[in-house]
């Protein structure tokens, strides 16, 4: 007899993404998306997979340019550079991964980071 999955994994690929990183140790995902992504992958990864434990950086402390409509009309690449750094300046990872939404995808944004500047 098969079994039921109550909870089955549900979400976008860049949830798929975000699981990968997840199991990386000191790895940092920052999100370059609308404000929904980071709660809507991470419960799709997290609370409709048997709530797998939190990872090095997990949940609402993955950091995120929250792309709002400003963003959408003039470009977000400013506050996207504001969030990457505040991300190095606050936690301690080895490596840290720009993870683009639909949002960023359907714009057409510039991704593009250097420390120095952007």
């Amino acid at each position: 007899m098969s079994q039921v999955l109550e909870n089955p994994r549900g979400g976008c690929v860049l949830a798929g993404i975000n699981s990968v990183l997840g199991a990386i140790h000191k790895v940092c995902p920052v999100y370059h998306s609308g404000p929904g992504c980071c709660m809507q992958t991470t419960a799709a990864d997290q609370g409709q997979s048997g709530h797998k434990s939190s990872w090095f950086v997990s949940s609402v402390s993955i950091p995120s340019s929250n792309m709002l409509e400003k963003e959408v009309v003039f470009g977000g690449t400013d506050k996207l550079c504001t969030t990457i750094q505040g991300a190095i300046d606050i936690i301690d990872a080895d490596a840290y991964f720009v993870l683009t939404g639909c949002t960023a995808g359907i714009i057409g944004e510039y991704i593009f980071y250097e420390k120095s500047g952007h």
